[in-house]
């Protein structure tokens, strides 16, 4: 059980304190010094409390910086490399600027608000809130980790901005075939395909002679040409979703005229990562030194 002791003040004139002393589940002894006896009784009930609830928290743990536990957390992601980047950038630039110095155990829900509220001024709400996603994130793995005992993003005193209302809008056809008209005869393919069978830019930059099965009209959706670390590579499609789509006769017929004046070059990408093994594909699109289009260059 923990136990209150009075401690007199070091010099005279100086204000007595109160020093609680505990055990923690492991059987450690710890204490921990309060102004006022009121706290002290109230902290060592707490910890009691927690202990017997399995929800003992050390409280030094609690004293690393969000910016110190988040570089922990980065380096244990096992997620794809983009992935890792794009969250990465997201606690650079948009949480660790405000937040990073602050300790986990002294990070509140009215802090976390105030910087959604900031965030808002900046911000689209859909990019604010995959931002706070990401803090979100590093939050509940410090529960998990046991250096907190509750994520403050997850308290009802901090409420996101709602999702963007805005309706998408198909283009028309007269618009699809405009645009067509407007692009280099040797890139038109790239917005057929993706008008006329929902494939993602990525995608389309991906997609190779191999993966067209005019015969039975069918399209093989196996990779796609991301960046990663400024750099292209190979990958499976977004969410690792490997499918295959109708081949429309339009669609059909526009492919096989591109591939008559524009022939499949075979273009070697790493697999995933820049480090990773290297992978040819004979690309229905390619650049004039003939490479894989770079998602910058075209848009």
């Amino acid at each position: 059980m923990s136990s209150v002791e009075r401690r007199a003040a070091r010099r005279p004139g100086g204000s007595v304190s109160y020093r609680v002393r505990y055990r923690d589940p492991a059987g450690a002894q710890r204490s921990k010094s309060f102004a006022r006896k009121a706290d002290a009784e109230r902290f060592g009930a707490t910890v009691e409390a927690d202990k017997a609830r399995g929800r003992y928290v050390d409280p030094s743990l609690g004293k690393a910086t969000l910016a110190s536990y988040a570089d922990q957390w980065m380096s244990a992601q096992t997620t794809d490399e983009s992935t890792r980047e794009a969250q990465a950038l997201r606690l650079r630039v948009h949480i660790l600027p405000t937040l990073g110095e602050t300790p986990l155990a002294s990070l509140r829900p009215s802090q976390v608000q105030a910087w959604l509220r900031a965030k808002q001024q900046e911000l689209a709400p859909s990019t604010v809130r995959v931002v706070f996603g990401t803090l979100s994130a590093v939050l509940a793995a410090a529960v998990d980790d046991e250096r907190i005992a509750k994520n403050p993003c997850q308290a009802a005193s901090v409420r996101l901005p709602k999702k963007d209302a805005s309706r998408i809008i198909p283009w028309t056809e007269d618009r699809v075939a405009s645009v067509i008209a407007a692009l280099p005869a040797q890139y038109q393919i790239a917005l057929v395909l993706a008008a006329g069978l929902g494939m993602r830019q990525g995608e389309v930059f991906g997609l190779a002679v191999e993966d067209i099965d005019f015969l039975r009209g069918v399209v093989h959706v196996r990779r796609q040409v991301k960046i990663v670390g400024h750099k292209q590579a190979f990958a499976f499609p977004k969410g690792k979703k490997i499918r295959d789509i109708p081949l429309p006769d339009s669609v059909r017929d526009a492919l096989a005229a591109h591939l008559r004046r524009f022939p499949a070059v075979p273009v070697t990408l790493p697999w995933e990562t820049f480090a990773g093994r290297a992978t040819e594909a004979l690309l229905v699109l390619s650049t004039r030194e003939r490479g894989a289009l770079n998602r910058n260059y075209v848009n």
